[in-house]
C-alpha cells in the first residue's frame, strides 16, 4: 500500500492546483515535499524518519563508466569512474537534501523507495538501488551506505519526468 512507504498521492497536486492551492510547478514541487521527523521529536513513540522527493535515478549501467588507462609502464588497467550523469545525479540529490534536511542519521537503518519511472519501458529495479544509495550517503542522509540493513523497493506508475519517494527509517537498536 502507498501508506507503507509514507509516500505522497503523485494526482494530488492536479486537485490542488484546480482549487488555486497550488499557482506554479515550483510551488508544487515545495508542497509535495514532506517535512522529516525531527530527532528526539518522534510522534507517538514512531521511530525517527525522513522523507525525500528526488529525481529518478540513472541505472547502474549509466551512473558508472569504465576507462581503459595506461600505467607508467604501458600496462593496460580499467578504471571504473562515476559518469558525467551520475555526477548530475549526485548534485541533484544534494541539492534536494541541503534544502529540507540537514542531520545525517545515526544507527541501522531502513530504506524504503517507491520509484516512478518517466516512461513505460522495462527496467531492473535493483538497477537502481546503487546510485540514489550512494547519492543520499554522499550528500548526508546517513555517514556511510553499510548503515542500510533492511530495503523495500517497488516500481510505481510512470510519471512525466520520473521521480523517486524515499523514506528512511531508524530501526530499532
Amino acid at each position: 500500500t502507498r501508506s507503507e512507504f509514507n509516500v505522497p498521492d503523485p494526482d494530488w497536486f492536479i486537485q490542488a492546483r484546480k482549487e488555486g492551492r497550488i499557482l506554479s510547478d515550483r510551488q508544487a514541487r515545495s508542497e509535495m515535499a514532506v517535512t522529516p521527523t525531527l530527532p528526539g521529536l518522534s510522534v507517538a513513540g514512531e521511530p525517527e524518519s525522513q522523507r525525500f522527493e528526488l529525481p529518478f535515478p540513472p541505472s547502474v549501467n549509466h551512473y558508472w563508466r569504465s576507462l581503459i588507462m595506461k600505467s607508467k609502464s604501458g600496462e593496460p588497467y580499467v578504471q571504473v569512474l562515476i559518469s558525467g550523469a551520475g555526477r548530475k545525479y549526485q548534485k541533484d540529490v544534494a541539492t534536494c537534501f541541503t534544502v529540507s534536511h540537514g542531520q545525517p542519521m545515526q544507527g541501522s537503518l531502513k530504506f524504503a523507495a517507491d520509484f516512478h519511472p518517466p516512461d513505460k519501458r522495462r527496467r531492473d529495479l535493483d538497477n537502481l538501488l546503487k546510485s540514489i544509495i550512494d547519492s543520499l550517503a554522499k550528500a548526508g542522509a546517513y555517514e556511510n551506505d553499510d548503515q542500510i540493513q533492511e530495503i523495500h523497493v517497488r516500481f510505481g506508475k510512470p510519471m512525466k519526468g520520473g521521480m523517486a519517494y524515499v523514506t528512511l527509517t531508524q530501526l530499532p537498536a
